[in-house]
């Protein structure tokens, strides 16, 4: 069935409309794809790390003289540990808050976006 010149005029319309609403989702998932990348990457090197220094935890203990070394061991290994983890949620948070930056810039610019508008046919 032969469609008719109105119908194929409104198609490009129509696919201009949707171009900035289909482009938007790609460009986010893209950019939330790198950070999830990125937070994953950070994390396993920061438990990495982190494991060494719990190992090492046990053979300090083991080789303390007194009880004041084990108090003053465990009293340096929580107070790193705290650091750490603090400054490694610091980094995750503001991979996250740089994702969400771009995620508004991106739903801004599609919001934003307009399509060119073809001139419409006259009634015949």
């Amino acid at each position: 069935m032969r469609s008719s010149p109105h119908e194929s005029e409104q198609q490009p319309l129509t696919a201009l409309w949707w171009n900035p609403a289909l482009n938007a989702p790609a460009i986010y998932n893209a950019k939330l794809h790198e950070t999830l990348i990125a937070i994953n990457g950070s994390w396993q090197t920061f438990v990495g790390q982190r494991l060494n220094e719990d190992l090492q935890l046990f053979q300090q203990i083991a080789a303390a003289k007194s009880l004041e070394q084990v108090w003053s061991t465990y009293a340096t290994f929580w107070r790193k540990a705290a650091e750490d983890y603090a400054r490694e949620c610091a980094a995750i948070a503001k991979l996250a808050s740089e994702c969400m930056v771009t995620s508004v810039s991106v739903a801004e610019d599609a919001v934003q976006a307009r399509p060119a508008m073809m001139p419409l046919s006259k009634a015949a």
